[in-house]
């Protein structure tokens, strides 16, 4: 795939967080901070019509039932992503 040819802000998460994703493979993309990938989310996955989180490998999980965190929207699981960093998760 290479590197991505859209970048879309995250002006919620803050000035240097970024989508990254590519025309033509519309359910990926790249969590971006400072240009530096940190994660990704991923449409579809096991047939869910919903975004996953992933960072280091695995999914991003709810800590009690520890199944995948779905998302309606891409911008939602990179939320997901950046709480994950910011409490040291991953």
């Amino acid at each position: 795939m290479g590197r991505p040819t859209r970048i879309t802000a995250l002006d919620e998460l803050g000035p240097t967080w970024k989508l990254g994703g590519w025309a033509d493979v519309p359910g990926l993309h790249l969590v971006l901070d400072r240009g530096v990938q940190v994660g990704w989310v991923e449409y579809g996955v096991g047939g869910v019509n919903r975004w996953l989180a992933i960072a280091q490998d695995s999914y991003l999980a709810d800590g009690e039932s520890d199944q995948p965190m779905w998302h309606t929207t891409e911008r939602l699981a990179a939320c997901t992503v950046r709480a994950a960093i910011s409490q040291g998760m991953i």
